[in-house]
């Protein structure tokens, strides 16, 4: 449930920095611009004299030299808002996309941190598992191949089902507590077994054949709880 809040989390910061940033962006860099007219220099005449000439008889008048009006006009650059000092980097959506940045940044860091430990945990518990399952399977085994249930057998299979029965409450989801509660059914079946065939043979003057079938009948359970829990030691260690 927690990463599937911190998931929600970051979908909800992605949205915000969707909606929010390019909104700030586009009023920060709206500004507005006085542009001054601009200023025309009233052109200046200068009016030139040229003096009389004297001229002899038989020679060519001089021309007149015509000097046209000498005016000058001066380009002033129309005054913005950043002559004023000003600065045209945004710098307020800039902070806001580096915050945002930083925050989506642990956000990840958090939920990547609590998926190792997740991981770790798993890894451990189908490690504790299969221990278990090794334990109960060598018993079982054990039971299959003649082996007379004895008071240490029928308390190592007690412990195992005390075991399954705590990684059937601890397991990390509803897959593992399945696998972990065939084992104990199968566990139990096998221990329900054995009982029977120790009050059969505590029974007075019991007739041997029913004393070989009881025996015969706990080696066949013995024998299919070994092969549930080889299945399910492969389902633990992800062995083919």
């Amino acid at each position: 449930m927690r990463r599937h809040r911190l998931l929600h989390l970051v979908a909800a910061t992605l949205m915000a920095l969707t909606v929010v940033l390019p909104a700030t962006l586009a009023g920060a860099q709206t500004t507005t611009t006085t542009v001054a007219p601009p200023t025309t220099t009233t052109p200046t005449t200068v009016p030139v004299t040229t003096p009389a000439s004297t001229v002899s008889p038989g020679t060519q008048p001089a021309t007149a030299t015509t000097v046209a009006p000498v005016g000058t006009t001066v380009p002033i650059t129309p005054a913005t808002a950043d002559d004023d000092g000003g600065s045209s980097i945004p710098w307020i959506p800039i902070a806001v996309g580096v915050l945002v940045i930083a925050a989506l940044a642990v956000i990840i860091a958090i939920v990547s941190r609590q998926r190792g430990a997740t991981r770790q945990l798993v890894a451990d518990w189908k490690r504790q598992a299969a221990d278990a399952t090794a334990e109960a399977g060598a018993t079982a085994r054990l039971l299959s191949q003649g082996t007379p249930p004895s008071g240490q057998i029928a308390q190592q299979l007690l412990t195992s089902l005390r075991a399954f029965e705590d990684l059937e409450q601890s397991a990390p989801d509803d897959a593992t507590a399945d696998t972990a509660e065939q084992a104990r059914r199968a566990l139990q079946t096998l221990g329900l077994a054995i009982d029977s065939d120790y009050r059969l043979r505590r029974t007075p003057d019991v007739d041997p054949r029913q004393v070989a079938r009881s025996q015969e009948s706990v080696q066949n359970t013995a024998s299919e709880t070994d092969r549930t829990l080889r299945s399910v030691y492969r389902s633990f260690t992800g062995a083919e």
